[in-house]
């Protein structure tokens, strides 16, 4: 168990994610982690193995679950996802970053920012 856990992550094209919480619990080989109490994932902006643009991604509730070796992030509270300017809500949400999948459940709300046109 750890108090107040600062987590870094680097992909190998050298995407950075940083999770953060009140607490930390986590298995012997650092694989899984749960985040408790104002937790916290971030991926800054960047881009993809193809060379698209990723926005900023935070994922904010009072419990994740993530899953380092997998690049996956759970949770069966309620969240807040932050994605650029666009922002999602849910009683609950499953995220598959390889697969670059986000499952959001129960009440759900959506606020997409407007985009401009390109020329």
């Amino acid at each position: 168990e750890i108090d107040l856990p600062r987590i870094y992550s680097r992909t190998a094209d050298g995407r950075v994610s940083v999770a953060t919480a009140q607490r930390a619990v986590t298995n012997a080989d650092g694989s899984e982690v749960q985040l408790i109490g104002d937790a916290r994932v971030v991926r800054e902006a960047g881009l993809n193995a193809q060379g698209q643009k990723l926005e900023r991604l935070e994922i904010r509730s009072e419990f994740l679950h993530a899953y380092g070796n997998t690049e996956q992030v759970k949770t069966d509270k309620p969240v807040r996802v932050t994605r650029g300017e666009d922002q999602f809500s849910a009683d609950a949400m499953a995220l598959d970053n390889l697969e670059g999948v986000m499952e959001l459940t129960g009440r759900t709300k959506t606020q997409f920012a407007a985009r401009r046109p390109t020329p």
